[in-house]
C-alpha cells in the first residue's frame, strides 16, 4: 500500500468559507478541480446548467485456432477441473447480429465460420441437426466439394464422394464411441469462443435462448472466477470473497471481497482486473460480466471457499459517526444516490426534474437545504465524469477527438439547442456549449468503445478506494488522534466511498441500497436487515433504484426504433429495477410516519403492493425466463401487454416519464418528513477536524 502521509495530502477537504463568492448569473459557471471536493458548508444557489471541462483502438484481429485434441483435453481436466470441451457450436439458421456492434458483429463471422467448419469436418455421411426446420440432410456431393475447399485451407484429410449406405453398418457401440470422439474432437472451446468474441453481451446474443448451452457458459465463467481469486489468495492470505445476486442465466456475476484491516483487497480488484485483461485482452466486466467490488459499508461474508484451509479473521460493517455527524453523513449519502440518477438524465431533465420537487416542499429551510443535495449532486457528477472522460481521451487521436464532438454535437436534444440559442454572451455560450458537448461525448465513447471506457473507470475506482483504505487505517491507527477527529475521518470515509463508486461499473453508490438490496432482499437474514433500515436509508435506494432503471431505460430504448426492436425488451429488462423501486416505497410505509403514504399513481394502476407484487411474478419473472415462450416475439409481446394493462403506456419513452412523475411524488412527500439542515456546531466540528487531519499529515 502506498505510504499513508503522501496519500494522505489528497482526502483534504476545505471549508466553505474559503470558497470565492460565486457571480450572481443565471447561467454561473462551475470550474472543475483536480479531484472531487467535499460538501461545501454554504453550496450557493446557481442555474444547473454549469459548465465543467470537457474536451477507438481496433478489434484484435480474428485468429484460427485449432481445437485441443482429445488427450490434451482430458489433461486439462485432470489439471484444472474443467477441459472446456463439451461445448456445441453456433446454431444455423440463428438471429442476425447487428453489423453496428464489434463484439456481435465478431460473434457473427464467428457463428458463420464455425458453422462452415462443422459442416466441413462432419464424417462422409453424417447428418447436420437443423435448427430451423427441425429436419437432418446429409451432405450434397457439391457440399461436400464446398468442404473440401475449407479443409484444404486448414491442412485437414479430404472427404470422398459418398457411396450407397452400407447395408450391415457398424454396432451400435461402436457409432456411439465414433460419434463421442468426433464430438469431443470437434466442438468449440469456450475460452476459444470468449478470446474472439470479448463480449458477455455477444455471448447471450448467441446463447440465451439455447440455455443448455448457455448454462456451460455460466459454469466456465464461475469455475474461471473463483478459480483466479483462489490464486490472489495465494498473495493475500486473508482474502474473502462473497458473490451475490440471481444465478439465472441472463444475470451477472460479481464478487466483493476484503482482507478484514489490511487494505489489501482493493489490490487483490486491481490483479484480477488486470489478470483478465492480459489473458482475454478486455475487462472482466465486458467479458464475463463480473465486477469484482472492494467492501464498501457491509461486512463480507465469504461463500466462495479456498482451495486450502484460510486462517481468517472475522470482517465487520463499516464504522459509523457518531452523534451529530451520524445526521451530516447520511446528508452525503443521500447525495451519493443522486448522482445515480443524474448520471442517466441529461442536464435539462435533470433541471426540471429537481425542480419540481422542490418547489413542493413546504418548508423554506428544508427547500433550500434540498436544492442544496441535487445541486452538490450534479456537481459531484459533473466533476467525476469530466476526469472520466479525460482519461479516455488522452488514448484517442487528435482526429477521433475531432470526430467525436461533431457526433455529440449532432446528439444535443432540441431544449439544449434552445438553451444555447437565447444565450447571448459569446464566451458564456461555447463555455455551456463544450459542457453539454463533454457530457454526449462521454455517453458515444461509452456506448462505442465500453470497454476503454470501463478500464478507465475500473483504475479510478481502485486509486479512489486506495485513499479510503490509507484513511480507514488513520482510524484503527489512531497515534494522537482525538475521538472527535477519528469521527470526523469516519464520516468522511462513508463520503468517499460514495465518490469511489461512481467509478465502480454497477456498482451502488450509497449505503441505504446497499442495506436494502444487499443485506435485506439478497442477505440470508433478509426480515432482520429491512427492519433496521430507517427511512433516509429507503430514500436513498429508491432514488438508486431509479437511478438503475434510467440506466436500463436510456440503453434499451432506442432499440426500439431499429428493425424488429420493440419495446417488450426495455420492459421486461429493467423490470429488476422497477420492482426494487416499488419495494422500497412498501418497505418505508412500514415506518410509522409514512403508514399513510400514498401516491398518485396509485389512482390509475391499483395499490402498491398489488402492482410491486404483479410486476415481479410477471414482468420481472419474464427478465429471469421463469416463464416459457416459444419465441422472442411472444416474450416481447406478453411484456408489451402487461405494462399496458398495468400503466397505460406502450413505450420505453413513455414508461420512463410515468415512473419519474410517481419518483417526483415519492421525494416529495418524504422529503417533507425528514430533515435535510445541518446543526452549525456539527459543520464546524467536521470541517476543522478534515483539515487538521490533513494539515498534520502533511
Amino acid at each position: 500500500m502506498s505510504d499513508p502521509q503522501s496519500i494522505r495530502q489528497h482526502i483534504g477537504k476545505k471549508d466553505s468559507s474559503l470558497s470565492p463568492t460565486p457571480a450572481q448569473n443565471p447561467f454561473q459557471t462551475r470550474g472543475f478541480g483536480k479531484g472531487i471536493q467535499a460538501r461545501s458548508a454554504q453550496l450557493p444557489t446557481t442555474n444547473l446548467l454549469q459548465t465543467r471541462g470537457f474536451g477507438s483502438p481496433p478489434q484484435p484481429s480474428l485468429q484460427q485456432q485449432e481445437p485441443a485434441d482429445i488427450q490434451t483435453q482430458r489433461e486439462r481436466a485432470e489439471q484444472f477441473g474443467y477441459n472446456a470441451a463439451d461445448i456445441p457450436t453456433f446454431a444455423s439458421g440463428g438471429t442476425q447480429l447487428p453489423p453496428t456492434n464489434p463484439a456481435l458483429a465478431v460473434a457473427e463471422q464467428i457463428r458463420n465460420r464455425y458453422n462452415a467448419a462443422q459442416l466441413a469436418e462432419s464424417g462422409q455421411n453424417e447428418t447436420v441437426q437443423r435448427r430451423k426446420d427441425g429436419q437432418q440432410t446429409k451432405m450434397s456431393p457439391d457440399q461436400i466439394k464446398h468442404a473440401n475447399r475449407i479443409r484444404k485451407a486448414r491442412g485437414l484429410e479430404l472427404l470422398s464422394i459418398p457411396q450407397p449406405a452400407n447395408q450391415n453398418p457398424p454396432a451400435v457401440a461402436d457409432q456411439t464411441a465414433s460419434t463421442v470422439e468426433s464430438q469431443n474432437a470437434h466442438n468449440l472451446k469456450i475460452p476459444q469462443i470468449l478470446k474472439e468474441l470479448k463480449s458477455w453481451n455477444a455471448v447471450k446474443e448467441c446463447y440465451l435462448t439455447t440455455p443448455d448451452i448457455m448454462k456451460k457458459f455460466a459454469e466456465y465463467r464461475k469455475w474461471y472466477v473463483d478459480t483466479k481469486i483462489n490464486e490472489l489468495r495465494k498473495k493475500y492470505p486473508t482474502l474473502i470473497a462473497k458473490s451475490v445476486g440471481s444465478t439465472d442465466l441472463s444475470s451477472d456475476y460479481d464478487i466483493t471481497v476484503s482482507t478484514p484491516e489490511t487494505g489489501e483487497d482493493v489490490e487483490a480488484v486491481n490483479d484480477f482486473n488486470n489478470i483478465v485483461k492480459s489473458e482475454f485482452g478486455v475487462q472482466p466486466g465486458t467479458l464475463f460480466d463480473t465486477n469484482l467490488y472492494a467492501k464498501d459499508f457491509l461486512k463480507v461474508e465469504g461463500n466462495i471457499k479456498a482451495d486450502n484451509q484460510q486462517q481468517l479473521a472475522a470482517d465487520k460493517d463499516l464504522l459509523q459517526p457518531e452523534n451529530g455527524l451520524k445526521e451530516f453523513s447520511n446528508l452525503d449519502q443521500d447525495v451519493a444516490a443522486l448522482v445515480k440518477q443524474r448520471r442517466f438524465m441529461n442536464q435539462t431533465e435533470w433541471d426540471k426534474y429537481t425542480q419540481t420537487v422542490v418547489q413542493n416542499i413546504s418548508d423554506p429551510e428544508q427547500a433550500k437545504a434540498i436544492l442544496k443535495q441535487y445541486e452538490e449532486a450534479d456537481g459531484i457528477y459533473q466533476i467525476a465524469a469530466y476526469e472520466l472522460l479525460s482519461e479516455v481521451k488522452q488514448g484517442l487521436s487528435s482526429k477521433r477527438q475531432s470526430e467525436l464532438k461533431k457526433q455529440a454535437r449532432k446528439e444535443l436534444g432540441v431544449e439544449e439547442q434552445k438553451v444555447l440559442k437565447n444565450i447571448k454572451d459569446n464566451n458564456l455560450r461555447d463555455e455551456i456549449e463544450a459542457q453539454l458537448l463533454g457530457e454526449q461525448e462521454l455517453h458515444l465513447i461509452s456506448h462505442q468503445q465500453g470497454d476503454v471506457v470501463l478500464e478507465k473507470s475500473n483504475q479510478i475506482y481502485v486509486q479512489r478506494m486506495r485513499q479510503v483504505r490509507v484513511l480507514q487505517t488513520l482510524i484503527n491507527q489512531p497515534e494522537d488522534a482525538s475521538d472527535s477527529e477519528i469521527n470526523s475521518m469516519k464520516t468522511e470515509v462513508k463520503k468517499l466511498l460514495g465518490e469511489a463508486c461512481f467509478f465502480a461499473s454497477e456498482a451502488y453508490h450509497s449505503e441505504g441500497a446497499v442495506k436494502h438490496v444487499v443485506a435485506g432482499l439478497q442477505g440470508p437474514n433478509s426480515a432482520q436487515a429491512l427492519a433496521q433500515l430507517t427511512p433516509e436509508h429507503i430514500l436513498q435506494s429508491y432514488n438508486e433504484q431509479l437511478g438503475d432503471f434510467l440506466k436500463d431505460i436510456v440503453h434499451y430504448t432506442p432499440q426500439e426504433q431499429k428493425p424488429n426492436g420493440s419495446a417488450g425488451i426495455t420492459f421486461y429488462r429493467s423490470s429488476k429495477y422497477l420492482y426494487r423501486l416499488f419495494d422500497a416505497v412498501l418497505e418505508i410505509k412500514k415506518r410509522p410516519q409514512f403508514q399513510d403514504l400514498y401516491l398518485d399513481i396509485e389512482a390509475k394502476s391499483g395499490q402498491l403492493s398489488n402492482l410491486a407484487s404483479a410486476v415481479k411474478s410477471e414482468l420481472l419473472a419474464i427478465r429471469k425466463g421463469e416463464k416459457k415462450f416459444d419465441s422472442e416475439e411472444q416474450r416481447n409481446q406478453a411484456a408489451i401487454e402487461f405494462v399496458k394493462s398495468q400503466f397505460q403506456v406502450d413505450s420505453g419513452e413513455n414508461l420512463k416519464k410515468t415512473i419519474l412523475k410517481m419518483s417526483i411524488d415519492f421525494n416529495q412527500k418524504v422529503r417533507n418528513k425528514l430533515s435535510f439542515t445541518t446543526d452549525e456546531e456539527t459543520r464546524k466540528e467536521y470541517f476543522k477536524n478534515v483539515k487538521i487531519t490533513d494539515s498534520s499529515r502533511r
